[in-house]
């Protein structure tokens, strides 16, 4: 069998790159994978080496230099079985970090080229560099020193965090180690047999849909059943869930009505046979009833019923996915040399493809789901994107005609241009202004979503005295955008909201952040003619800021998956309301910063209207600084 190489572990290494490139983004050095053993980088970023290394490597001594020293730390670092920090032969830090796959070392991460704050490194540089100089007759102590520092707090998270890449990367490195090697393992075996690689040759082709996989297995079931005289064949399916029932996909001289359907009485049994892991051959019997014997037997008038029932588990790797049934006759016994029990063992190789295709098969699946989901979204996005970009050319062009008129017809026109031409430039400005203000906010939300998380210790929370303005600043950045809708508002109602004056704890511009996509949110999907306003009440120790908006309702069972990233309410989405699904996601996140939350519950139908309208009310909870606490303050 032919071994896999690093590379193909790690698939395609440019989709790879920007993985690593975010991991490292705030390691202000390079980093590299070596596969064990090697002398070729996966990488090699000399875009990436600080101007010391560069230059060392650059002369092709000293890169043979460090080649072997890379190697040398790569085996201690894989006989320690963990990230290990060292200094290189040239004085630099740098770190090596093993990745171990049932213990043997296929990789290890390396990044450095950073001085290291050990007096001792710094010695020994100090004496080391001037030798590589004189060696390789390149100027590098200078370059040494511009070479960016690194503290022992910095080295000891890189470690951790590498801890933690190097695992992942191990555990799926050994998943595809594992299906490469069954892969090849029954490629082997099927080789053995002439028939029945033809037979899977369309089944190992990749399916436009799922269906047509389907079509194929049976297609295979049914030379399967001639192969082996069976009268029938299925294939049920049990999925990963111990409460699922088993599901016919495929059959072979069975009824299309059968596809489909469950057999409950078949379910111990079968999962049983999957937990030990091999064939089994049981009698044709009709108790208990719900099974698939008894759905069989339903079907023959006559008694005539099979004799035996050969099973096959389906499974790979850890991964179980049904169970395959060949339904026999005596007289298939006694027209062949070995009874079905002793056949058993011929067709697992058989069986094993079958285990294999299939998870290509709901893998492609998963692929496709997620290339739609990522496509879809990207569309959202761009839209997002283009809208407010779009208003703002057409209003500017609007400007620009109108001043253009007014020019090329001057002095005459300034005696026909009245108040109200000036008021509608003054409009449309104010338009260019709110959507410019939709864009930053777009392009803030991107960015938010782009980048890692923020923590609750990289926040600086300060006391807002005058939460009932910095409320009024977010209304009033949404107000054009309601105006061009049709809605009133967002209105403050500021003596609610001056009592909390000085109360609560904000990252202003965040907490801002946050407050204008709910407010985007209320207004995108307010009725025109209706009112969105701003209160606030006391819960407890918490401060409750109420958003409220008639409109596109939110159903029960949405409220709380409207806050996970790039979901939107069904209902918004059937009425051609533009959005990413990101905004309300952004704003809890942000808000949980605040040691807060943001949270919401089905629309009410408001009575006595002559449509049906409904009232939904978002709450951001934020917790009161105490009274003792504020006077301290």
């Amino acid at each position: 069998m032919d071994p896999i190489s690093v590379r193909e572990l790690i698939g395609d290494v440019e989709l790879f790159r920007p993985v690593l490139d975010e991991f490292f983004q705030d390691w202000q050095g390079t980093y590299d994978i070596l596969p064990f053993g090697s002398d070729e980088y996966v990488f090699y970023p000399k875009e990436g080496f600080c101007p010391f290394c560069k230059a060392l490597r650059g002369h092709s001594e000293g890169n043979d230099l460090c080649l072997v020293c890379d190697q040398c730390y790569a085996l201690e670092a894989a006989s320690k079985g963990h990230p290990i920090h060292y200094r290189c032969h040239a004085g630099l830090l740098d770190i090596a970090a093993p990745i171990i796959v049932n213990g043997e070392c296929l990789a290890t991460v390396f990044c450095g080229q950073r001085r290291s704050w050990r007096e001792e490194d710094l010695d020994y540089a100090k004496q080391t560099v001037p030798e590589l100089e004189a060696k390789l007759g390149v100027d590098l102590m200078e370059l040494w020193r511009e070479t960016t520092p690194v503290s022992e707090d910095e080295v000891t998270d890189i470690k951790r965090r590498l801890t933690n890449l190097t695992k992942y990367l191990s555990e799926q490195w050994k998943e595809k180690l594992e299906l490469h090697s069954a892969r090849r393992h029954l490629e082997f075996q099927v080789r053995e047999s002439e028939a029945v690689r033809t037979a899977f040759v369309s089944l190992n082709e990749v399916p436009p849909t799922e269906e047509i996989f389907w079509d194929r297995l049976e297609t295979i079931l049914g030379k399967i059943c001639r192969q082996f005289e069976a009268a029938y064949g299925a294939i049920l399916e049990i999925e990963g869930s111990e409460d699922a029932e088993p599901r016919l996909r495929a059959q072979a001289n069975l009824p299309r009505n059968f596809i489909g359907c469950t057999y409950a009485g078949n379910k111990e049994l079968f999962l049983k046979l999957l937990e030990k892991r091999e064939p089994k051959v049981i009698s044709f019997d009709l108790s208990p009833s719900g099974t698939l014997c008894y759905a069989i037997a339903d079907l023959i008038t006559d008694g005539d019923w099979p004799d035996k029932v050969a099973l096959w588990p389906l499974y790979l790797g850890e991964k179980h996915y049904g169970i395959l049934c060949l339904f026999t006759y005596k007289e298939r016994e006694q027209s062949h040399s070995l009874p079905i029990r002793e056949e058993l063992h011929i067709l697992e190789p058989l069986v094993g493809q079958i285990s294999s295709a299939y998870e290509s098969c709901q893998l492609l699946q998963r692929q496709r789901q997620l290339v739609d989901l990522q496509s879809r979204w990207l569309q959202d996005v761009v839209h997002e994107v283009e809208q407010p970009i779009s208003g703002i050319l057409g209003y500017a062009e609007l400007w620009h005609d109108g001043l253009t008129s007014l020019l090329e017809n001057w002095p005459t026109s300034k005696e026909t241009w009245s108040y109200s031409d000036a008021e509608g430039l003054a409009n449309e400005l104010e338009s260019i202004e709110w959507m410019a203000i939709n864009a930053s906010q777009v392009a803030r939300n991107f960015a938010w979503i782009a980048s890692e998380k923020k923590r609750p210790e990289e926040v600086v929370l300060a006391i807002d005295h005058d939460l009932a303005g910095t409320l009024i600043a977010c209304a009033r950045d949404k107000q054009g955008q309601a105006r061009e809708r049709g809605v009133i508002g967002p209105d403050v109602r500021v003596s609610t909201v001056d009592p909390f004056n000085g109360r609560v704890r904000l990252d202003k511009n965040l907490f801002k952040q946050a407050m204008r996509n709910l407010l985007d949110n209320a207004v995108k999907y307010a009725d025109p003619r209706t009112e969105i306003s701003i209160d606030a009440v006391q819960g407890g120790s918490n401060l409750i800021i109420r958003v409220k908006d008639i409109g596109i309702p939110i159903l029960p069972g949405e409220e709380e998956g409207i806050f996970e990233r790039h979901t939107r309410a069904p209902l918004a989405v059937q009425r051609g309301v533009s959005g990413a699904g990101i905004g309300l996601a952004m704003a809890r996140e942000i808000l949980e910063l605040h040691n807060g939350t943001i949270r919401t519950s089905p629309s009410k139908r408001l009575a006595g209207q002559r449509k049906d309208q409904y009232e939904t009310i978002f709450e951001v909870v934020l917790p009161l600084i105490d009274i003792k606490e504020e006077s301290n303050v």
